[in-house]
C-alpha cells in the first residue's frame, strides 16, 4: 500500500469535513432532516469518535466495542469547533500511529467488525469510504440549510453552470 496516497486523499477528506463542521450554526446543531436521522452536529462528529474509538484503538490492539465507542453520546463535540479540532486532532493522532509501523503492518490481519478479519490497508480504505459517504450527507444537510458546503470539486458552482 502506498501510506503516502492513503494519507493525502484521506487527508484532504478530513480537513473538509472539518471545515463543513465549523459551519454549523450553533442553534442548528440537532437540526435533521426527518426523525431516525443523526443531528447535523452529531453526523460531522461522528467520523472523528470513529476514528478515535475504532479505527486507532483496533491499530492499537484493542477489540472493538460499539457500544462503548460511537454509541455513547458522552464522547460526542459540543459544538461544530469542538468537532472540527476533534477531526483535525484524530487524524494526526492516526498518522503519526502508521508512520510507527513497518511496512509490513498494512498486510496484517485484525479482527473487524461483524468478526470478520480484514487487513489494516482494507480497514483504513474502507474508513476512508465511509468518511466519503458521510461528507456527501454533510453536504446535503448544508445545503438543505441554505449553507454552501467547503468546495470538492467545483459542484459547488451547479447552478452557475446549469441555470435553470
Amino acid at each position: 500500500m502506498e501510506l503516502d496516497v492513503y494519507i493525502e486523499k484521506h487527508g484532504s477528506l478530513v480537513e473538509q469535513i472539518a471545515q463543513a463542521a465549523e459551519q454549523i450554526p450553533s442553534k442548528k446543531i440537532n437540526w435533521k432532516p426527518k426523525s431516525g436521522c443523526m443531528g447535523w452536529l452529531m453526523l460531522a462528529d461522528h467520523m472523528a469518535v470513529s476514528r478515535k474509538w475504532i479505527y486507532i484503538s483496533l491499530l492499537k490492539g484493542n477489540a472493538i466495542n460499539l457500544s462503548s465507542s460511537i454509541f455513547d453520546e458522552s464522547k460526542y463535540a459540543n459544538n461544530g469547533q469542538e468537532s472540527a479540532t476533534r477531526h483535525r486532532d484524530s487524524w494526526n493522532e492516526l498518522v503519526d500511529l502508521l508512520m510507527s509501523k513497518p511496512v509490513s503492518f498494512m498486510s496484517e490481519k485484525l479482527l473487524f467488525m461483524r468478526g470478520y478479519e480484514r487487513t489494516v490497508e482494507h480497514i483504513l480504505w474502507f474508513a476512508y469510504e465511509e468518511n466519503l459517504h458521510h461528507r456527501g450527507q454533510l453536504w446535503i444537510y448544508a445545503r438543505m440549510n441554505g449553507l454552501v458546503p467547503p468546495t470538492v470539486w467545483g459542484t459547488e458552482e451547479w447552478g452557475e453552470k446549469f441555470p435553470q
